[in-house]
Parts: C-alpha cells; sequence; structure tokens
C-alpha cells in the first residue's frame, strides 16, 4: 500500500459507508491510522448522508437506562445499548440526533418548562444543545384574572442558552420573540432541518380558560448558526389540523397535520423558508376522532402521526403511531393505518445514521492539542511517517 497516493486513499475512504470504512482499517498500518485520526472523521461526516444512507431508529425503554438501535434494512434485529454511569432507576428522554451523535436528557432532573434542541454548525464544524426556559408571573394583573388561572397565565419572557461542544461552555443568547400563551411550545425536542431547530408552538386567544380552543399553530425556528429566532411560513389548511407533529426528511422541514375526519397529510417544505414550496407528499386515514376527545389533550396523543424517514428507494415513508413504525407507500394516493402492522417501540422514536464521530476529538480540542492526520507507512523498509496539516484536510472538505 505504500505506492498507493495517500491523497487518493483519503478520497476513497471518505466516500464510503461507515461500515465499509471500519473493515477497511485491517487492510494496512497506513489506512488504520489514517481512519482513526479526527481530521479523516470530520472529513467523512460531510459526505456521509450520501455516502451512507442506512438509518437506525432509537427508541427509550420505558422506565429503564437502556436504548434501543434498530436497523430499518432489517427491523427484526435489535441493538441495545445500556447507557453507562446511569443509575438503574433514572430515565432519559432523547432530545435529538446528529450526524450519529444522539442528546440525551435526565428526566428527574429534567424542567419540564425548559425545551431543547441539538444540532450542527457546519460554518464552525460544532455542535451545540440549547436550552430555553420560560418565567410565569408571580400575580396576575387584576383585568386578567378573570381570563386565566394562575397556572396557566401568559409567559413572561423566554431565556435561551445554548451550548457549545467545542468550548464546553454556555452561554445566554437572546430570548425566544413568540408569544407563545398558554400552551407554549408542544415539542420538547426541536426538529433540525436546514441548520435550524423547529418547534410547534400554540397560540389562544384571551378567552376564558374552558373556552380556549380553538388555538392557532405556528412553526419557530432556530438558525443554529446566526443564533436567532424566527417565524416559518405555513399554509393556512394547517390552523384546521386536530394535531400537527413535524419531522426532518431527507434534511428538509415536514409536517404532518391529523384532521377530525381521520385524513393526516404529510407535508415537505421544498425550498426552505417559501411559503409556495409546501408540498404534499401522502395523505392517510385513520379512523375518525369522536367528538368528546377533540378537546382532550391526553387522548389527543392516540391520534397523533409522526412521519420519519423516506426508504433507500424513496417510494415508501415510515410513519411512527401508537407505538408501532411501519413503512407507508408513497405511490398509493391514500394509504389506511393497519394496527397489526409494524415494529413494536417504546416511547419516542428518533432517526439517526451510522457516523465515525467522535466526543474524543473534541475533547483534545479543548484540551488544546493539536490536531494534525498523522499516517505510518506500513512499508518495512521505508518505515516513514507523514504528516498532513489540519488546514489542508479543511479545505479538501470545503472544496468537496
Amino acid at each position: 500500500m505504500s505506492s498507493f497516493p495517500l491523497d487518493l486513499s483519503t478520497e476513497i475512504l471518505r466516500r464510503l459507508a461507515v461500515k465499509d470504512v471500519f473493515r477497511l482499517r485491517c487492510v494496512s498500518k497506513l489506512w488504520c491510522s489514517l481512519i482513526d485520526t479526527p481530521c479523516f472523521r470530520k472529513l467523512h461526516v460531510s459526505l456521509s448522508p450520501k455516502s451512507d444512507p442506512n438509518l437506525l431508529a432509537i427508541f427509550q425503554e420505558d422506565e429503564s437506562n437502556l436504548i434501543k438501535f434498530l436497523d430499518l434494512e432489517f427491523p427484526s434485529l435489535l441493538f441495545p445499548r445500556i447507557i453507562p454511569n446511569q443509575p438503574r432507576d433514572d430515565t432519559n428522554s432523547i432530545l435529538g440526533s446528529c450526524n450519529g451523535l444522539v442528546a440525551l436528557c435526565n428526566e428527574h432532573r429534567r424542567d419540564k418548562s425548559v425545551v431543547y434542541g441539538f444540532g450542527y454548525d457546519p460554518t464552525t464544524a460544532d455542535y451545540k444543545l440549547l436550552k430555553s426556559a420560560h418565567f410565569f408571573y408571580k400575580k396576575l394583573p387584576k383585568r386578567a384574572q378573570k381570563y386565566y388561572n394562575l397556572h396557566l397565565c401568559r409567559a413572561l419572557y423566554w431565556k435561551a442558552e445554548i451550548y457549545s461542544l467545542k468550548t464546553n461552555s454556555w452561554r445566554e443568547i437572546s430570548g425566544c420573540p413568540f408569544n407563545c400563551g398558554l400552551g407554549g411550545f408542544d415539542d420538547v425536542a426541536g426538529i433540525l432541518a436546514e441548520n435550524a431547530l423547529h418547534w410547534l408552538t400554540q397560540k389562544y386567544k384571551p378567552k376564558p380558560v374552558s373556552l380556549r380552543i380553538p388555538r392557532h399553530q405556528e412553526i419557530a425556528g432556530f438558525d443554529l448558526v446566526g443564533e436567532e429566532f424566527y417565524s416559518v411560513p405555513i399554509l393556512e389548511c394547517f390552523y384546521g389540523a386536530f394535531s400537527m407533529t413535524m419531522a426532518a426528511l431527507d434534511g428538509h422541514l415536514s409536517v404532518a397535520a391529523s384532521y377530525t375526519n381521520g385524513c393526516v397529510d404529510v407535508w415537505v417544505m421544498e425550498e426552505y423558508g417559501v411559503k409556495e414550496s409546501w408540498n404534499k407528499t401522502i395523505s392517510m386515514m385513520q379512523e375518525e376522532v369522536p367528538n368528546h376527545l377533540i378537546y382532550s389533550i391526553n387522548d389527543m396523543e392516540k391520534f397523533k402521526v409522526f412521519p420519519l424517514a423516506y426508504s433507500r428507494g424513496g417510494d415508501k415513508l415510515l410513519v411512527h403511531r401508537r407505538g408501532k413504525i411501519f413503512w407507508c407507500d408513497l405511490k398509493s394516493e391514500e394509504a389506511e393505518f393497519d394496527d397489526g402492522e409494524g415494529v413494536l417501540v417504546d416511547g419516542n422514536v428518533e432517526i439517526t445514521t451510522a457516523s465515525l464521530v467522535s466526543l474524543e476529538d473534541y475533547r483534545s480540542e479543548i484540551d488544546g492539542k493539536t490536531e494534525q492526520i498523522v499516517v505510518e507507512d506500513d512499508n518495512s523498509n521505508n518505515n516513514e511517517k507523514r504528516k498532513i496539516s489540519q488546514k489542508e484536510q479543511e479545505a479538501r472538505s470545503e472544496d468537496a
């Protein structure tokens, strides 16, 4: 392998799937040293969505510190993983996944009034965790007391903090400008799409608590690069939905709108930020929502549909509904749910992909270690060590 150009080896390896890259570590010392470097791992992740389309569904077992990985190519195989250094009586919720990294939150320590988001800033090659909390009036004004109960009062303000994995530190940013009213954010974990995090928000009209339905929904976005909040435009037909859920399909923002007549429409924003680019990909049918359940928040969960991912061929959509995940055919004009099919899962489901990214790479940066690729030639006659600077590797990533 000594006669094989190092630059060519790097370009070939960075375009392979993760499983293939791990197998090729045993080809030579040269390739093993190259693959194990932080610079190569960062180069590989820049192409991983294209080179490794295999997706894994991860979900949390109820009342345990065990998470399970489900290979969507082989749905009958489960790969359980125990969360290290975690007491048995502690449970965790999945806050998000990005480039193979999964963010978890301890349920016992999580404040219910806090929303989170986990994503990647490509301009700084940094992973960021957003934490935003709302605070309430301690005492309502007299003119507002006839409209609101104390525990349902309007949010006074939001305080947001962001964590940088690169610097291993928290810092405060400007708060959320959305007046979320009585409901606040529907989702605790933000949806990552287009280098931004997204949540569904609710707005209630100033009516008595018993008459606070209907509500007005909108999508709040947070740009991970500019670190600013903004509103994502939605269609008017979303306002009549009984419930809404969000997802990221092939990197695009997606919404599943469920209506009381049983219809579930899945929409994808093909051009981010453009209202007219919302495109309906599929309509599905489930049972109608009984009138006595329309205003029940607990029963509403039974009728929520969560789109997860497209199949490798792009002709099917993976859906999570009532504790099961199954495929829906996108070619059919109107799909129906079959509760007898699907794979049984516990809790919320997150989609991730295999990756070479390691937290150790960022810990070494925090410790101030210089980052270089050091590869050793396995030729017994010439045990030469060659180095490639970090700037050169980053330049290759930008050119790609």
